[in-house]
């Protein structure tokens, strides 16, 4: 739907009707679509609430054997602050493609395992920077909670984009086997 000088318009507060009739309220997606979409809010929402209630338990078990292990409490405040991260960036892409009516089922395993990807991410990347392999941060800050599980939000928030980074630099430096298919243009890998 594009407004009068043909420029797609704005979305929520710039655009709270959605390109819809005031007093069109009922929903746009089927039955089927509804009861799919209401289980990924739930489950998506389940984790937004466990992430919270582990972080809790470390902080109050944390006199626990387990629980003030400190290598154990660096790497799954990096897991839970990724995984936090991520579910909030699952909610968002839930909410927005279904309010501007572009939500897909082909979509589905991305908005479910994006916050397990996330969070796997931010573990390897407090693994990465603790090491030295990465100079982005001085590995004395991962000696703060706070700290880890900050990067491991906006790591896990802008997991797929940090991920493209990656991509990048592992391919200027370790190359890459792949060649242009001449009909598509798509890389292929010449291994297969």
């Amino acid at each position: 739907m594009s407004n009068e000088s043909g420029n797609s318009p704005g979305f929520a507060p710039s655009y709270p009707t959605d390109g819809r009739d005031i007093g069109n309220w009922k929903t746009r997606y089927p039955k089927e679509a509804q009861k799919t979409i209401i289980l990924e809010a739930i489950y998506l929402g389940l984790i937004l609430l466990l992430v919270p209630c582990f972080l809790l338990l470390f902080i109050l078990l944390k006199d626990q054997q387990f629980f003030n292990n400190q290598i154990i409490r660096k790497y799954s405040f990096a897991w839970l602050g990724g995984t936090f991260g991520g579910v909030l960036f699952s909610l968002k892409w839930l909410y927005h493609s279904i309010a501007k009516n572009i939500w897909n089922e082909d979509r589905r395993l991305w908005r479910l395992f994006t916050p397990h990807l996330s969070g796997g991410f931010s573990f390897a990347m407090v693994v990465l920077i603790s090491s030295n392999l990465i100079n982005v941060f001085n590995p004395e800050a991962l000696n703060r909670l706070g700290t880890i599980f900050g990067i491991g939000f906006l790591t896990g928030y802008f997991s797929d984009y940090a991920i493209g980074k990656f991509t990048d630099v592992a391919k200027s430096l370790f190359g890459t086997n792949q060649k242009q298919d001449s009909l598509t243009g798509n890389q292929k890998d010449s291994n297969a």
